[in-house]
């Protein structure tokens, strides 16, 4: 199945549409619905309204970057999404909860930043701690100094549940060089550049240039003992 309409059905109490390839389900039409199994699907969105007898949800395994529980769920399975964060500050009858495997991805601009305020909505720092992987600036709500293509976090979600997610990271990569006679410019796959004297070129520039032109390595070294030349690399598969 690739679309499920249940609009009509407000008398269904029981609903598995697990392991299909649907995209999206609403389901706030169904006001007596107790069981929702829609594991294994490709959701990007799931609509459960207010429905009050809803006691188990299973959503599990789709791309749901959000999740707006209801107060009346007794078991909630929501593990392997893309979720950032969860709120059960209401679900006071919650017993039973599977969130984990959640992972985010988020790409690095070439400045080596990343803002939490480009985070689906919903999510509250405030609640978040043990960042690992990265570090968090409080004052300006970024995350930085990036030791891992793998960030976690603890997330509080509320009456005593605590869960961790775990975000991907991409960083832009270098696609060019130019090297003048007194600095280094470096173009990043993110559409910006950036300069750097010769003391603060790092050795993933190096790298950049040994793997694509050893020759123009040498000259760089050289254009770093004589201060005179200019040097421009760019990646192969870039030039076109």
């Amino acid at each position: 199945l690739t679309n499920l309409d249940v609009s009509q059905n407000t008398a269904l109490t029981d609903l598995r549409c697990g392991i299909n390839q649907l995209t999206k389900l609403d389901v706030s039409n169904n006001t007596a619905l107790t069981y929702l199994n829609c594991e294994s699907n490709q959701l990007t969105s799931l609509t459960l309204g207010n429905i009050t007898p809803l006691k188990s949800l299973y959503c599990r395994s789709n791309q749901l970057t959000s999740l707006n529980v209801n107060k009346s769920l007794q078991t909630l399975s929501c593990s392997s999404n893309q979720l950032t964060n969860l709120d059960l500050s209401k679900n006071t009858a919650l017993n039973n909860l599977d969130c984990c495997d959640n992972i985010y991805s988020i790409f690095i601009s070439s400045d080596g930043i990343f803002s939490l305020g480009d985070f689906p909505a919903g999510f509250d720092p405030q609640k978040a701690s043990n960042w690992t992987g990265a570090a968090y600036d409080s004052k300006t709500n970024l995350l930085k100094d990036f030791t891992s293509k793998s960030v976690t976090y603890k997330y509080d979600c509320g009456n005593y549940q605590t869960v961790t997610f775990t975000l991907e990271c991409t960083f832009a990569e270098i696609c060019g060089v130019k090297v003048n006679s007194d600095n280094v410019v470096v173009t990043y796959s993110d559409d910006t550049s950036r300069t750097y004297s010769f003391d603060e070129v790092t050795d993933e520039i190096v790298d950049f240039m040994i793997d694509y032109d050893f020759d123009s390595c040498i000259a760089f070294v050289n254009a770093f003992t004589a201060k005179e030349g200019t040097l421009i690399l760019t990646h192969p598969q870039l030039e076109a």
